[in-house]
C-alpha cells in the first residue's frame, strides 16, 4: 500500500502538469501520450490493489486518450475539463486511501458517463451536453439558496482564517523591522480582507 500511494502521488503530480501543459497545446501528441501513461498504470496499479472505483475512471479516461492518440478525436476544452474533473477524482480518492486504506464512498458514474459521451457523442454535441449541464446547475443553486455543509469543512477553513491573521501578523512585524513603509497599504486592505473573511465564517 505504501509502495501503491508513492507511486500513484508521483502520476498525479506528473499529470497535472501535463494536463496544464494539454490546454495550452491541445495538439500536443508528446503530452497526449504521457497523460495515457499515466492512466494506463494508474488503472493496472489501483486494479491489481482492489480499488476498482480508482481503475475504472482510469480506465475510462485511457479509452478517450486512445481516441484521441489514435485521430479519431480532437482535443477540445471540454473534454479537458473532463479530464480535470477526473484528476479531481482521483485526488480525493487517493487521499481517502492513504487515510482510511479504502476508497472513499465516491460517486463517479457521472465521470463515466461523460467520459463514455465522449467516445460517443459527435464534439459539437457533446459541447452542448455540457453547457446545458452548467446552465441546469447554475439555475439549480439559485433556486437552492442554501446548503448544508460538513461543520469539519467549517473548522478547516476556520483554522486558515487563523493561519491568514497569522501570516499578517509576521508582514507587520517584517514592516517594522526592516521599516517598510510602503507596506502600509497593502496590510491595511490585507487585515480588511481578513477580518471580512473572519466575520462570514462565523456567520
Amino acid at each position: 500500500l505504501v509502495i501503491y500511494l508513492s507511486e500513484t502521488q508521483d502520476i498525479l503530480q506528473k499529470m497535472s502538469y501535463a494536463l496544464l501543459e494539454l490546454e495550452k497545446n491541445p495538439s500536443d501528441l508528446k503530452v497526449i501520450d504521457n497523460i495515457f501513461r499515466y492512466a494506463h498504470t494508474m488503472k493496472s496499479n489501483s486494479e491489481t490493489m482492489g480499488f476498482q472505483k480508482i481503475s475504472d475512471l482510469a480506465h475510462s479516461m485511457e479509452d478517450v486518450l486512445e481516441k484521441i492518440r489514435d485521430k479519431k478525436m480532437k482535443v477540445s476544452q471540454e473534454v479537458i475539463d473532463v479530464f480535470f474533473k477526473s484528476f479531481d477524482a482521483f485526488q480525493s480518492m487517493i487521499k481517502s486511501v492513504s487515510e482510511k486504506k479504502e476508497e472513499e464512498d465516491y460517486e463517479i458514474k457521472p465521470l463515466l458517463e461523460l467520459l463514455n459521451k465522449i467516445l460517443t457523442m459527435k464534439p459539437e454535441e457533446f459541447k452542448k451536453l455540457i453547457q446545458k449541464d452548467i446552465v441546469e446547475k447554475e439555475q439549480m443553486l439559485e433556486t437552492i439558496g442554501t446548503i448544508k455543509i460538513n461543520v469539519s469543512k467549517l473548522d478547516k477553513l476556520m483554522n486558515l482564517v487563523g493561519e491568514l491573521i497569522l501570516n499578517k501578523l509576521r508582514l507587520e512585524n517584517l514592516k517594522t523591522k526592516y521599516k517598510l513603509d510602503e507596506l502600509d497599504d497593502e496590510i491595511r486592505k490585507f487585515h480588511i480582507l481578513t477580518q471580512e473573511l473572519q466575520y462570514e465564517v462565523m456567520q
